[in-house]
């Protein structure tokens, strides 16, 4: 069954003459989150879909469009019930995988779409592995972070299929550092040892950084701050260039959550700080220098 997220949300704010700018004050998400969701793009993430249709004085059954969908307060429950989940210090990662996926397989069966899956981070702490490409229908929520080391992997090995426009313009010797959460680490470091493998006179040191502006038990690469980046690598050693995500930056590319800028970071650590998109493509020229 065809989700109708996206048409049903611009018809019950065009309805209420809401603009999108207010939308995403209320949700505390950027405007362009809301227009991707408006045009199909991506999904709005399940915590927000509660929170929609109370804005909109509808049911999460009208918001998504399937009649036989789950109701808004069976939404609500199942979302306490993860937050209950997750401030637990003892949580099982393993069991919330399992929790989620199951309710995502009953929607697919019942709705024609998963609608809910777990964070990439789920996966990489409970050590389980990350589901295959079809799984994520699309990537229709990797901007948050769902599916993302997934479509990194499939882009990768894609992309690699011929590195000769690659290897033509590569300059060797290039050392570059990278600066990622600590969820992500191991794996970048085994795309990084793939690619040192694949073009000789790489090098590349992956450095993990110790979330200490919002308490280390956030591991996800896209909340690192300046602070952090700055007083773990300040003396170490960082080759040609420093990457950062791309995607730890504010919606506008300018400055980290902290509002330290790439441009602080390279006055304050000496060497070029470039933020590294996760597409495939882009990820390997960066680390190229091409």
């Amino acid at each position: 069954m065809k989700l109708n997220i996206g048409d049903n949300l611009r018809h019950l704010r065009r309805d209420q003459n809401m603009t999108q700018e207010t939308l995403a004050e209320k949700l505390g998400v950027s405007f362009q989150s809301v227009s991707r969701w408006e045009n199909g793009t991506t999904y709005p993430d399940i915590e927000f879909l509660p929170a929609i249709a109370r804005i909109f004085g509808t049911t999460v059954d009208a918001l998504i469009g399937c009649d036989s969908s789950p109701s808004d307060e069976e939404m609500e429950q199942i979302m306490n019930g993860f937050c209950e989940a997750l401030e637990d210090d003892d949580v099982d990662n393993a069991a919330i995988v399992e929790q989620i996926t199951a309710f995502g397989d009953e929607c697919l069966e019942k709705h024609g779409s998963r609608l809910f899956y777990p964070s990439d981070e789920f996966y990489l702490k409970a050590g389980l592995p990350l589901p295959e490409d079809a799984f994520y229908e699309g990537y229709s929520q990797i901007e948050n972070g769902v599916g993302m080391l997934t479509d990194m992997n499939t882009d990768i090995d894609y992309t690699l299929e011929d590195t000769n426009e690659f290897a033509a313009a590569f300059r060797a010797p290039r050392h570059v550092s990278i600066a990622t959460g600590y969820a992500a680490h191991e794996h970048i470091t085994a795309i990084c040892e793939r690619l040192c493998s694949e073009f000789e006179g790489l090098s590349v040191t992956v450095y993990p950084i110790r979330n200490d502006f919002f308490g280390p038990e956030i591991t996800v690469a896209g909340l690192l701050t300046g602070t952090d980046i700055r007083a773990q690598l300040e003396g170490k050693p960082l080759g040609d260039a420093l990457l950062i995500p791309a995607a730890c930056l504010r919606a506008e590319g300018d400055v980290l959550l902290d509002d330290i800028s790439p441009a602080d970071l390279s006055a304050a650590l000496h060497v070029p700080v470039i933020p590294a998109e996760s597409a495939a493509d882009s990820f390997i020229r960066t680390i190229l220098g091409i």
